[in-house]
């Protein structure tokens, strides 16, 4: 299901989405375990939707790392994975943001 913030106003369709990539993402991450390149593969996935979907980015964080039951926590991450995932996702969240914005767009 695609789903577009910006022309879609139904509440039901964005929880869908929402649920689908926070549940998905937190698959994947319980999965990389302490693995660094497949966890930067699940949160570069994680922040490719979200932002393809026009979700803020201080909503793809607040459901990643802010909120109680984030995707972080959810995935089981102990206090030290979720320091070293957060700073992974600050690289790969802006590495997103500028190939989504650049003219040579591959991400489609």
């Amino acid at each position: 299901m695609d789903f577009d913030a910006h022309t879609n106003d139904s509440e039901d369709d964005y929880n869908a989405f929402v649920d689908r990539i926070v549940n998905s993402t937190t698959e994947e991450l319980r999965q990389a375990s302490d693995k660094t390149e497949k966890q930067e593969l699940a949160l570069r996935r994680y922040f490719h939707l979200a932002y393809k979907a026009n979700l803020s980015p201080s909503e793809a964080w607040d459901f990643l790392a802010i909120d109680d039951g984030c995707i972080l926590e959810s995935a089981g991450l102990s206090e030290e994975e979720i320091e070293r995932a957060v700073k992974l996702s600050q690289t790969v969240s802006q590495q997103v943001i500028e190939q989504i914005e650049s003219p040579e767009n591959t991400l489609q």
